[in-house]
Formats: structure tokens, sequence, C-alpha cells
């Protein structure tokens, strides 16, 4: 098979966290997820990964964490692979990640959130429960876990001090009411503290702390402080560089003007990232750029007539004009979806709102600001349509494309709506319950009016595919296709084993299905299924796939595109 490279797509986008390894391997996270720096380039570590905007790393032992605004997820594979790690309660975005100094005996880490307090896990990152006792403000941003176990945690008012591992808290006394951006334990023992302001704070034992005099610019905003391992003191600033101390943060020196959010070092090279680049040094003097890394969240493709859209969250979206990407300008992030009817008109949904743009005209706006941030959405050629809300708590339709709408409580209860399609007198969706790990299918007959329960599948795939022509729908690994009217028949498989299908494409010629393990084809409605045969793209790269007649595109990490015909 014939597999052509379309050119890559490489955005600008902030390194929020870095991790170094080993063996000079050094991990960062970005808005598209996890990548990792090996023999002189970015590996991207994306595919399967839960987790976006990553703001978090952490190495547990054989595991790797990865901390983001949907929570976190591990992977024992370095990668590869990832699953979703279990919070009780509402934790909110991760921002700081730490394990235990004894993590081989205790299996123990500590997750700081932006609005629930600490997480605290004590089977290598897999359970998570609050560990709030005795904190009095939730909103934390980093912690430090030392030696005795005894833990700090910065606040946006004020530092908090564990002396059990992260089991209870108490608040620190000369720190009242400040804004704490990073924390780092001296050589000599004693505990430094930035100020999101710009001022540092020094403590011997972290119970009491005090200014400390130094010659800092006044304007500076702090994000990360590191100790290297001669002793020398980085602190990062956003807006101001990379500044060096070796006098325990008494006096500073610029070494770096890019603006930096995190800060890591591994056997004598110190890593710093950026607003859109990963610096490197060995002397903690002298920066170097290394290769941006791809960690855009280009994660969709989409077709629209003849024209092929790719997409993302927080990077907006592409179109693919004149053998180049062209950002589609008239679409600002954050993003929630690009829809195109079969005719090829586009729907767009974001914070600003729900747009349309129909062939021969400009872009109009259906709903203004976020009552038009929709979770799901599925409209007909006759201007039938129906979406999901952005917290799914309501269901809304509509009979003219759009203009109007009419909203109703969700039927479905706290479980959020995973998918939502459309077939010949049947709108169907599917909800996933993470406490069970289960998937239930709903289907209406009455144009989402009434919605009736059915089949319920057991699958830690927090993922539901579907497919309006053929009406198709994917619960884990289990294919299921309508052959008359509300029965459903499991399509057979054969040639792949423990796969989890991610999406659906293609129409009642060939249907394609992208799972874990690769593309399943399909040329009997959905029926029978086998591997796509001649086609050399690692699997565990693909990202999303797309069809324009049959021409088949697909999406992989780090921003390439793949075609081949069928």
């Amino acid at each position: 098979m014939n597999v052509k490279m379309l050119p890559q797509i490489v955005l600008p986008t902030p390194i929020l966290s870095l991790l170094a390894g080993e063996n000079g391997r050094v991990w960062a996270g970005g808005m598209g997820g996890v990548a990792a720096y090996e023999n002189g380039q970015w590996v991207p570590y994306i595919a399967g990964l839960p987790v976006s905007g990553v703001a978090a790393l952490a190495s547990a032992g054989k595991w790797l964490l990865a901390g983001g605004a949907e929570g976190i997820a591990r992977s024992v594979n370095g990668g590869v692979t990832w699953q979703f790690a279990a919070i009780q309660g509402t934790a909110g975005a991760i921002s700081t990640l730490v394990t235990s100094p004894s993590f081989e005996q205790d299996s123990s880490a500590l997750a700081a959130t932006l609005t629930g307090g600490v997480l605290r896990s004590e089977d290598s990152g897999q359970t998570w429960t609050a560990a709030n006792f005795g904190l009095g403000d939730f909103e934390v941003t980093a912690l430090l876990w030392q030696p005795n176990d005894t833990v700090l945690a910065a606040t946006v008012n004020g530092i908090y001090r564990s002396p059990n591992g992260g089991r209870a808290w108490r608040e620190t006394a000369g720190n009242e009411g400040q804004a704490v951006a990073a924390l780092v334990q001296l050589p000599d023992g004693r505990l430094l503290a930035a100020l999101e302001a710009g001022g540092l704070l020094i403590s011997d034992d972290g119970a009491r702390w005090s200014e400390l005099a130094h010659d800092l610019p006044d304007e500076i905003e702090p994000a990360a402080l590191c100790v290297l391992d001669d002793g020398a003191l980085l602190l990062g600033a956003v807006d101001s560089g990379i500044f060096r101390s070796d006098d325990g943060g008494s006096h500073w020196s610029p070494v770096c003007g890019e603006g930096v959010f995190s800060l890591a070092q591994s056997a004598g090279i110190i890593y710093a990232g950026s607003g859109t680049d990963v610096l490197m040094s060995r002397d903690g003097w002298q920066f170097e750029v290394l290769p941006r890394p791809p960690l855009h969240d280009l994660r969709q493709l989409t077709a629209v007539g003849d024209n092929l859209l790719v997409y993302g969250r927080y990077s907006g979206a592409l179109a693919f004009e004149g053998y180049a990407w062209q950002p589609l300008t008239a679409v600002s992030p954050p993003l929630g979806l690009l829809y195109s009817t079969p005719s090829g008109t586009l729907y767009a949904s974001s914070m600003d709102g729900l747009r349309r743009w129909q062939a021969d005209s400009d872009w109009e706006t259906l709903i203004e600001g976020q009552a038009g941030y929709f979770s799901q959405f599925v409209m007909r050629d006759d201007g039938r349509g129906w979406a999901c809300s952005h917290d799914y708590r309501h269901l809304l339709r509509t009979d003219n494309g759009g203009v109007n709408w009419q909203a109703s409580a969700s039927p479905f209860g706290v479980l959020p709506l995973m998918a939502l399609e459309a077939a010949p007198g049947l709108v169907f969706g599917a909800t996933f319950d993470a406490r069970q790990n289960t998937a239930r299918m709903w289907r209406s007959q009455d144009s989402g009016v009434n919605w009736q329960p059915g089949a319920e599948v057991r699958t830690p795939w927090p993922l539901v595919a579907t497919h309006a022509d053929p009406p198709l729908v994917a619960l884990g690994s289990m294919i299921a296709v309508e052959q008359q009217t509300d029965h459903w028949q499991r399509g057979e498989v054969s040639g792949m084993a423990d796969f989890l299908v991610r999406q659906i494409a293609g129409d009642s010629t060939h249907l394609l299905a992208l799972t874990t393990r690769g593309l399943l084809h399909s040329t009997d409605g959905g029926l029978n299924w086998s591997p796509l045969e001649g086609l050399d793209l690692p699997a565990d790269a693909m990202m999303s796939v797309a069809m324009i007649g049959d021409t088949v595109y697909v999406l992989l990490v780090g921003g390439q595109v793949a075609c081949f015909s069928l």
C-alpha cells in the first residue's frame, strides 16, 4: 500500500512540566500530552493518553505519572500505553505530582490540585483520595516532600506543613495570605519559597518563615525553583527568564532571557521549559534550544466536502490548502468540536459559541457564548440536530439547522454523554460510568424527546465510537451494527485481539475502525472486520482517521498526516 506523508504540523505550545529521567531521557508535558527527548529527537507518547494539558509529571518506581485538567494517568511501559487513575470525589486540575522519598517501600504519592486541595495515593498512583485535614486553602500550587516524611504544600494563601507524609496539615507562620509559586530545599537543609509577587521566603524547618533579602528584579513572576548538583540555585520566571544564585538566594544573575514555566535536572544536565521550547544547559549558565517538541493537542481529523481539517481543543483548527496547513482563523480556541454534515456544512462549537459555515457564505454565529459550547453534536442535512451541553446537564434539539434550539434536562442523570449520533429514524448515543467502568447505549425513536436504555458493556475505555450510515456503535472491543429497526448485531472481528476502538469512519462501501492495534476494514456494512493489510504505520501513533472518496487520511502523533488509497 502506497502511503504518502503530508507536511508535518509544528505549532508552538507552552512546556508546562518537565521530568528528567534515566539515561539522559527528559520528559516534557504540554497542552497536547507528553513527549520524551531520546537520541536527539522528541518522541510523542500521546496515543491513548486520557489527560491533555499535562501540567505535572512524576516518576514513581516503574510508573510514569501525568496530571492535567482531566485528572491523573499512569504508564508502566514508558508512555506507550496509559491507564486512567481513579480519583474519589471531585479533584480539579492537577498542578503538581510528587512521590515519597521511600516510594519503593510505601508506594505513596501526592498530587496538588487547583480546586480540590491535596490527593494522596498509597498504591503507586492507581487510586487517589483527598488528604485535606487541616488544609485551609484548596488551591495548591506546589508540593515538596522531604526525606524525613515532612511535606510542604504551597497555596495561594500561604504554606502548609504535614509531618506525616501529607495525611494532615497545619498552617505555618510568617507567610499568611501570600501566594506561593515554588518550593525547594537548599543543600544546607534550609527551605526556600518563591512568591508569585516576586519575593522570597526562607525557613530552617518549614514551620516558621521569614523574608529573604535578595536582588531579584521587582517585576518578575516566579514559576519554578531548582537546586543544581553543584549547589547553585536556579529560578525560572514566566516573564523574565532564568536567574542563578550561588549563595542560597541572596544574590542573583540573569542567565537566560526566555520566560520559563518549569525546571528539571538529571545527571548534571539542566532543562527549562519555556512558552514554546525546551532549553538545555550543562553548566547552569549557557542554555541552548532543543528541537521543538510536538506537544500541540491536534488530535482530530474531519472531512468537509473535499477539504481536510485537523483540530485540537487549544490549538484550534487548520485546513489543508495548497499543500500547506493554514489556520482556520474564524474558529478560536478553546474549541469544543467541529462537525461536518454530509453536504459539507461545517459547525464549530467553542467558548465563544456555536458558529456555522456553508459553501459560498461567511461564518455566522448561531449561539453566543458558553451556551453554544457543546460536548456532543450531530446535525442532519434536513436541519434536524441534537447537542449535549458541555457540562452534560442538558440535551438540546433543533429543527432549523441550529438557528433555534429547545433544551431539556439530561435523561442520563449525572453520567456524561460520550457519543451522539443520528441515523434515519433513530438518534442514539452512549454514556460512560467511570465508577463502574461501564458504557451504556441509549436510543430515541421520537427525535430525542424520550430515551430508552440499551446494552451495557464493561470497559475501561472512556471512549465510544459511533457512525451514522450505516448505524454503528463501538464500545471497547465490541462493534455493533443496526440490521433492522432496534435490532443490533455484533460484528465479527478476525485477525486482531485485545484491541479497543477509538473511531469509525467511511461509508457503506468501505468502513474503517481505528483501534489501539491498528485499522480494521469492513466491506459489508460492518458485519465483518479484518486488519487493513499492507499499511506500514505504527498502531500506537494513530490518533484519528478520515476519508474523502477512496482516500484515507490518518493523523499520527506529533502532527504528521499520512494518506493512502483503498
